[in-house]
């Protein structure tokens, strides 16, 4: 997956996450809650992860020996204007056949607002990384394709997101490329747990 693919996906998933939003006096989107909505998403029972200090630098979520594991030596942050969820970086591999990633930190309704759309996604299983809960998910499911996305409630407002693509069509990752995903996310975790 090209650094350029990874954008548009992540495009296309938040055009998909702004449509059950309204905007805030400051003019930022804000999920849309009426009196009495039960919550949908699993309670948080994990300490909250801190991700302000990711804001600035979201490429920071893996340390240099982390993103070396997926032979990437200069993760690139995305511009401004490009990061369409929150802050957001492409991790790309020096070695073209391994694994191509991108992530965000999301800190605008947390992961009750991909719950909220559930329903228009093809691909939405829940699942759980050291205890925290998330949901694989995607507008259309890729996995037959190497590509999975994941996204982790990190706080009750805030997520973590990944999107993998598995590009060596001989790796048995190829067919199953959730579970890469998985692991990128357990590094971020424990990279925030550890600079918390």
């Amino acid at each position: 997956m090209t650094a350029q693919l990874i954008r548009t996906i992540l495009v296309g998933l938040a055009v998909a996450g702004f449509t059950a939003c309204t905007a805030s006096e400051t003019g930022e989107p804000r999920v849309a809650k009426s009196p009495g909505d039960e919550a949908l998403a699993p309670a948080l029972d994990q300490p909250p992860l801190k991700v302000e200090p990711f804001l600035e630098r979201p490429c920071d979520v893996l340390t240099p020996e982390q993103a070396a594991e997926w032979t990437v030596n200069n993760p690139e942050r995305l511009p401004a204007e490009r990061e369409y969820t929150g802050p957001a970086c492409d991790f790309e591999p020096d070695d073209f056949n391994r694994v191509s990633f991108g992530i965000a930190v999301q800190t605008n309704g947390g992961l009750e607002r991909l719950y909220k759309r559930r329903d228009t996604l093809e691909l939405f299983e829940p699942t759980e990384i050291a205890g925290y809960p998330g949901s694989f998910y995607d507008t259309a499911d890729r996995r037959a394709f190497g590509q999975c996305a994941l996204t982790l409630g990190a706080t009750e407002d805030e997520t973590l997101n990944v999107i993998v693509s598995v590009r060596d069509r001989e790796s048995p990752e190829y067919a199953d490329p959730c579970p890469v995903a998985a692991r990128i996310m357990q590094q971020m975790i424990e990279t925030i747990g550890a600079r918390s």
